[in-house]
């Protein structure tokens, strides 16, 4: 799996208060040779089943800072936009299902920023994006469903992220 962020610049109308916006993007892909499973009047067989999963984020934000000596503390807040994409294949469906869907989400970010120099800091940022996937459309050979999935069933594409980088400060 790999992580791909862009935060946009913040802009700060006060000292502490900015808004600003936030992209995310979130790859994940896995592949297993010896997935097992049930044919009726055909028994037990094995398959492969392979998932190339693309989660997005796209949002507005708030955020509030302070400072402590030269460096910066900060929270910043998202609500946005959850898009999901999942092009998988496997025994039962075959090759090429893509399963489509969205949600609405929220970023919640702390962290701190060590001043290197006067444009530069080492940042060191814990997040969570909470979203809950409740239906998706799945398309195969140009034919499209909505699957509505039971509450017991709904996909949790909740993740907590700690990120260390560099800040370019102005």
């Amino acid at each position: 799996s790999s992580i791909c962020k862009v935060t946009a610049t913040t802009h700060f109308f006060h000292d502490y208060l900015g808004v600003g916006a936030m992209y995310s993007a979130s790859f994940f892909s896995n592949k297993t040779d010896d997935y097992k499973y049930e044919v009726e009047n055909w028994g037990t067989l094995t398959g492969t089943l392979k998932d190339n999963i693309t989660i997005q984020f796209l949002a507005p934000t708030i955020s509030y800072r302070w400072m402590l000596r030269n460096d910066i503390c900060f929270v910043r807040l998202g609500l946005g936009y959850i898009f999901y994409h999942n092009k998988s294949s496997s025994p039962e469906k075959g090759e090429n299902v893509k399963n489509t869907g969205g949600t609405f989400g929220l970023n919640a970010a702390v962290g701190y920023d060590f001043e290197i120099s006067r444009n530069l800091a080492l940042g060191v940022q814990l997040s969570a994006l909470v979203g809950t996937l409740t239906k998706y459309k799945e398309s195969k050979g140009g034919v499209s469903e909505t699957i509505k999935l039971d509450s017991d069933n709904y996909d949790n594409l909740t993740r907590i992220e700690l990120s260390v980088g560099l800040r370019f400060n102005q």
